[in-house]
């Protein structure tokens, strides 16, 4: 059994390295990775930022090597809305070349206990917008000492800043977003939102703010033993890769 959230790149990468396992959804990671340590299902899949943060308090999980496949992480607006996502194409654009999205990734993702630089606010907002977020999803969006924090808020703070607008936050579950959004109780969402084509038809997405990578968490204890049967059989195909040969372990065991 693979845990993956409902219609996302995870989804396909279990249906692809593992065509014969039945599915478990969850909306929030950490139930995923609570159905994990129970063994509720085998192997969970989400992406890297997320799963990288989770080992690191949880010494009986391991994350397998290969990572499989990009997932594009954009701002979601409602589809008439297609000034508000201009704005953030022309933000992602800037903020990409100019190398500030570089330095966030590497003080959020390949950094922990990432700490929120000076931004400058708008000193006389155009108007005001609406965000949603989780405030759930360390390192993306997380509470910290009662404020919320992470790569996404930063993104927030920083185009507010570019576009001279004035924000506030709600957070909610992801069930919940794009009616949320839909209903006009939130104008955008930035919440380590995957990009998908199927939401696609929705919602419109911004261009990706970031790019992470689908990335599979399993028990250690099962990890071991699944690579030495994987490794025992590695070969038996041009196209086998480890992940298959560790899933089909995994599957067995």
């Amino acid at each position: 059994i693979i845990g993956v959230p409902e219609g996302t790149p995870p989804e396909e990468v279990a249906k692809e390295f593992m065509p014969n396992a039945d599915i478990s959804y969850f909306t929030q990671f950490m139930d995923g990775v609570a159905a994990l340590k129970s063994g509720k299902v085998t192997a969970v899949i989400y992406d890297s930022s997320g799963v990288d943060r989770i080992l690191l308090s949880n010494p009986d999980l391991v994350k397998l090597d290969e990572e499989l496949g990009n997932i594009e992480i954009a701002a979601v607006v409602r589809l008439n809305d297609t000034a508000l996502n201009d704005q953030l194409n022309t933000f992602i654009k800037q903020y990409q070349a100019d190398g500030t999205a570089a330095a966030m990734v590497e003080r959020w993702i390949n950094n922990t206990g990432g700490v929120m630089p000076e931004i400058p606010q708008p000193q006389s907002p155009s108007r005001k917008i609406t965000i949603i977020t989780n405030g759930l999803t360390e390192p993306m969006n997380y509470y910290e000492n009662g404020q919320l924090t992470g790569f996404d808020i930063e993104f927030m703070k920083r185009f507010a800043s570019f576009a001279n607008l004035e924000f506030e936050i709600i957070t909610m579950d992801y069930a919940a977003m794009i009616p949320a959004l839909q209903s006009g109780k939130g104008d955008v969402i930035i919440s380590d939102f995957f990009k998908t084509d199927e939401r696609g038809q929705e919602v419109l997405y911004t261009d990706a703010y970031v790019m992470l990578h689908n990335s599979v968490l399993v028990q250690k204890s099962r990890y071991a033993g699944a690579v030495q049967s994987s490794d025992e059989t590695a070969g038996d195909g041009e196209n086998q890769t480890a992940v298959t040969g560790i899933f089909g372990s995994l599957q067995d065991s």
